[in-house]
C-alpha cells in the first residue's frame, strides 16, 4: 500500500527558485553545523523534484512528492511534509531518472508553510545521482556573475 502526497500545480523542472531568507539561515546553520569550512563537495542551489520513501511498520511506505533546495554528492536538503526524525532511514528519488538511493536524516531544520527542511545523506556518495555537473572545489559562486569580455588573438608582430 503507498500513500501519496501530491504537491499543487504545475511544476518547470528547469526552474531554479530563489532560496528564501528562512532557507538561507537554515542551509547556513546546517553548514555550521557540519563543520563545512571544508566542504566534501560543493553544494548547489537547485530545485530537482524527488520523491521521498518512508518504511513504515507494516512493510508499506509513505510517498511523498518534493523538490530539493541544495544538494550535492552527498545528499540534499529538502523540504517534506511527513514528519522525519534524525537517524532514520528512508529513500529518496530522482524524478527525473527513477534512480533511488539509501539515506538518513542528518538533520530537522525549521517547519514553515506546512512543510519542515530536513537534510538527507546518502549512505554512499552519489554524485551522479542529481544529474549535474558540480563545481570544482575552488569554484567561487561570485565569479559566475563576472562579465566575460571576448578578446579576440592579437597577430604577432614578431618576425
Amino acid at each position: 500500500m503507498i500513500e501519496s502526497f501530491q504537491k499543487r500545480g504545475s511544476y518547470a523542472a528547469e526552474r531554479v527558485k530563489p532560496m528564501s531568507s528562512t532557507t538561507k539561515g537554515s542551509v547556513a546553520k546546517l553548514a555550521d553545523e557540519n563543520n563545512s569550512g571544508r566542504r566534501r563537495t560543493q553544494r548547489v542551489k537547485i530545485a530537482i523534484p524527488v520523491t521521498v520513501r518512508v518504511p513504515k511498520a507494516n512493510a508499506s511506505f509513505y510517498e511523498e512528492a518534493t523538490e530539493t533546495v541544495v544538494v550535492n554528492a552527498h545528499g540534499c536538503l529538502a523540504r517534506v511534509a511527513v514528519p522525519l526524525a534524525p537517524g532514520q532511514q528512508i529513500h529518496i528519488i530522482n524524478q527525473k531518472s527513477s534512480e533511488e538511493q539509501a539515506c538518513a536524516v542528518v538533520w530537522i531544520g525549521k517547519f514553515n508553510e506546512g512543510k519542515t527542511e530536513v537534510g538527507l545523506e546518502f549512505s554512499e556518495p552519489a554524485p551522479r545521482f542529481w544529474g549535474i555537473t558540480f563545481p570544482p572545489e575552488d569554484w567561487n559562486p561570485a565569479d559566475r556573475k563576472l562579465p566575460h569580455i571576448f578578446s579576440p588573438p592579437r597577430p604577432s608582430t614578431s618576425k
